[in-house]
């Protein structure tokens, strides 16, 4: 009876171990199986083959890949799918994968998602950041590979300090990506100091933009911004060097040291800074020294070539006003509708809508330059004075024939109808009762209490002082409007400090990491979901989408 029984075990146990191999080899089967679809997906995503590479993934998906899911949310997020994003965003989180943290934050800011608004994105950062780090230390502290390994020590020697420092790289990296993509002022203060706060580096220069313009979280503090844009400077930051060319030619914050700003300016114009560019010609255009007109047109056309606006405008306005070769009005009008056109320069915009609605240097368009100026007269005053000029029946040729004169004049620094940086101007308005006021802390000192010997020295075109702008005669006659010599908005050398204004774009979080046991290169995603692009459509206001 007993060797019965031993009979029936030992069978019971030679068909179990039949059963549970066969079911382990169809595992592994299914796995193995389940890893290539992966595989081709994601190689199918790298060629741009995205019709192919979203039906591998979602089958991938459906079997409970680890990683569809990441690279899912990855190819929706960058090609404008966005609902889609969030989807397969959550369900790779479950799988604790890297990049969905930084995708589900990405979202949260543009508006989609489950938690949206600036705190859940930086939430999402948090948790993205610090789960990395410990996933990758406890790789590092086994021996086990880890692509760009961030710990150069002994990893029996890691303390909780060294993933929290990485942690917080990590966390940094993904709000520097995301700066990009908030849309409106209120919520860019709220995260840059947000995450100035929890630890973010790198953001010395939203910190001193926002401290020397100034908003309803933080007084205007030069000299405090000052101290952050030195910091990014010592990081080799290139903005840092135009925000201090800009400091030390008008005084803001320290002493004016016009010496010192060429040699910021220099420095930035060495990397093609555009605004660095237009400012350093501005100088060469008014030093009165031998070669500086041939110099500053020069460094505009370089400005130009890199998309400056108002270098384009600037070289649109000489066309017009002192080249009188047959192709004159041609390269003009060219210069402008580039300006005006591709590059959204508001100067240009003006003169362009002049030169349509007069059909002069363009093709005549009349209710097309006067339907784009009527929308500038929206939020600058100097279109809405041009406007009033038309309906008292004033020809468009006149008004441009004036603003093209006293153009050239702000340009060449004949005129001055203000001081200081055009944009970061020297006067604010005072948070609490609305007055105008001085910047406070940059101690600026006007133009017209400088010496001569120190005008001589660098060109006293570039000090000159305020112009009484009713007095002024263009051609001999009257100005038909002060508000004329106010078209050229770039009208001195800048800091670069502008006011927030959003210009959303498409979110660009990290790319997944290929996973290491799938057979498989590197992931590189296609230059169409890493390129920059507008988060809307300008003319319709619709979700730009790749795919």
């Amino acid at each position: 009876m007993r060797q019965r029984y031993a009979m029936v075990a030992i069978g019971v146990l030679f068909f179990a171990a039949i059963f549970y191999g066969l079911l382990y080899a169809y595992t592994m089967n299914a796995e193995s199986e389940r890893k290539a679809i992966t595989a081709e997906g994601i190689k199918a995503l790298a060629y741009s083959d995205f019709y192919r590479a979203e039906a591998l993934l979602k089958q991938a998906d459906a079997d409970q890949d680890p990683y569809a899911a990441e690279f899912l949310s990855y190819f929706y997020v960058t090609s404008g799918q966005y609902d889609n994003a969030a989807l397969y965003a959550e369900k790779a989180v479950k799988f604790k994968r890297h990049t969905a943290y930084e995708i589900l934050g990405d979202l949260a800011l543009i508006g989609f998602g489950r938690a949206k608004g600036v705190d859940a994105a930086i939430s999402f950062f948090e948790q993205g950041a610090i789960r990395r780090a410990n996933d990758e230390a406890a790789l590092i502290k086994q021996g086990l590979h880890v692509k760009n390994n961030w710990y150069n020590g002994d990893p029996l020697n890691m303390v909780p300090r060294d993933i929290n420092l990485q942690a917080t790289e990590y966390f940094s990296q993904m709000v520097k990506r995301a700066l990009p993509l908030l849309t409106n002022e209120k919520d860019y203060i709220d995260f840059i100091l947000k995450t100035k706060q929890k630890g973010a580096k790198d953001l010395e220069m939203q910190m001193g933009d926002m401290l020397f313009v100034g908003n309803d979280k933080i007084s205007s503090n030069a000299q405090a911004a000052l101290e952050y844009w030195k910091a990014a400077l010592d990081k080799g930051i290139t903005d840092a060097y135009v925000r201090l060319g800009g400091v030390y030619w008008h005084g803001y914050a320290a002493k004016r040291n016009p010496q010192d700003s060429i040699d910021m300016y220099s420095a930035a114009v060495d990397k093609k800074n555009p605004i660095a560019l237009y400012s350093l010609g501005l100088i060469s255009l008014r030093s009165g020294a031998k070669g500086g007109d041939e110099m500053g047109i020069q460094l505009f056309n370089t400005a130009a070539a890199n998309g400056y606006g108002p270098a384009s405008t600037a070289l649109g306005v000489f066309a017009l006003t002192e080249t009188d070769t047959p192709d004159a009005l041609t390269k003009a009008g060219n210069w402008i509708r580039i300006a005006a056109v591709e590059q959204n320069d508001l100067s240009g915009r003006i003169i362009y809508d002049l030169m349509l609605m007069s059909g002069i240097g363009a093709g005549k368009e009349f209710s097309r330059g006067f339907d784009d100026l009527l929308e500038i007269s929206k939020v600058y005053g100097p279109a809405k004075s041009i406007i009033d000029l038309l309906q008292q029946r004033i020809e468009p040729a006149d008004i441009l024939k004036q603003v093209l004169v006293v153009s050239n004049n702000v340009l060449r620094g004949n005129i001055a109808y203000r001081e200081g940086d055009p944009v970061a101007q020297q006067e604010i308005k005072d948070p609490t009762t609305g007055e105008v006021m001085d910047r406070p802390f940059s101690f600026y000192e006007s133009v017209s209490t400088l010496d001569k010997a120190f005008k001589d020295r660098y060109g006293a075109r570039n000090f000159t002082s305020v112009t009484d702008i009713s007095k002024l005669a263009v051609n001999n006659e009257p100005i038909l409007s002060p508000e004329l010599v106010k078209v050229i908005v770039q009208y001195s050398p800048s800091t670069g400090v502008a006011p927030f204004v959003a210009d959303t774009k498409m979110p660009r979080p990290e790319p997944p990491l290929s996973p290491s046991d799938y057979n498989m290169d590197d992931f590189v995603p296609p230059v169409s979901l890493l390129e920059v692009q507008p988060l809307r459509n300008k003319e319709t206001g619709q979700l730009n989408k790749i795919y």
